[in-house]
């Protein structure tokens, strides 16, 4: 008996999200620390998780392994909704290699470019958001979990089409890097919470100058972007639109990065 529980444990273990990450990047990395507290929270029932990352964090791998740990189990159901298809796609196929191959005791499955049916009654579907949320609407996510990629880029109306779907059990996962400040924007609007109007929100922000395997990466974007972009893209801030934002210095100053040589212009 004791056997028996032992291997239920550790094949709970080996299903970790974090761990399914760890498994597909191989040799090529281990999970950030920030990979590894996404995977904790957002594999609570009925969580709610909002990831602002720099470009090439990782963020779509992280969520690719909990929408992977999600269909292992058995009559879940993972949504993922996308500014466009081959973006919703190019998820759907991340987690597809994940099951396939990084998923002990794999399940069989049947897949299509868009949904992926699992032996065990579970199912993924791919949406290309559109701009009024019709797509977006049927059935609903009673176990499993809404992924909403890019959703800095998604129209209010296709959130507001979306969230319904998620019932009390189900996870919702959004994940962006930053577009133009706006109040209008609605992931704009819950990840500054003002006014605490979205409690609940386990917000998590990955900030390309405070990790180390992101710094090659930054540094070329620092050399040919122009620095408003730099601060977006890879230093996650919401610039507005009616000013050209500047690299902050204390940010910079926590890179660590070779400067030797380097023009950055007027700091700010």
């Amino acid at each position: 008996m004791d056997g028996l529980r032992d291997f239920v444990e550790a094949l709970g273990q080996s299903l970790e999200p974090w761990r399914i990450l760890a498994s597909y990047l191989g040799k090529d990395g281990t999970p950030a620390d920030w990979q590894k507290e996404m995977s904790r929270e957002g594999s609570k029932d009925g969580a709610v998780v909002f990831a602002l990352c720099s470009r090439r964090a990782g963020k779509s791998v992280m969520t690719s392994a909990l929408a992977a740990a999600e269909l292992i189990l058995p009559k879940r159901r993972v949504i993922i909704v996308a500014p466009t298809l081959p973006q919703a796609r190019l998820l759907r196929l991340t987690v597809e290699e994940m099951v396939r191959d990084h998923v002990p005791m794999q399940i069989g499955y049947d897949a299509t470019q868009e949904e992926l049916r699992m032996h065990n009654g579970s199912m993924l579907r791919v949406v290309a958001a559109g701009t009024e949320g019709a797509s977006v609407r049927g059935e609903g996510i009673r176990d499993g979990m809404l992924i909403l990629e890019e959703c800095a880029y998604l129209p209010a109306a296709v959130w507001d089409a979306a969230i319904p779907l998620v019932e009390s059990r189900g996870n919702l996962c959004c994940i962006t890097t930053p577009t133009a400040k706006d109040e209008n924007n609605r992931a704009f609007q819950i990840w500054t919470n003002k006014d605490n109007a979205f409690p609940g929100v386990h917000r998590i922000r990955v900030n390309a100058y405070d990790q180390p395997y992101l710094q090659e990466k930054l540094g070329r974007a620092l050399k040919l972007m122009p620095p408003e972009m730099v601060e977006r893209e890879y230093g996650t801030a919401w610039i507005a639109k009616e000013g050209v934002g500047l690299i902050h210095p204390d940010l910079l100053a926590r890179a660590d990065i070779d400067r030797k040589g380097w023009d950055f212009g007027p700091l700010t």
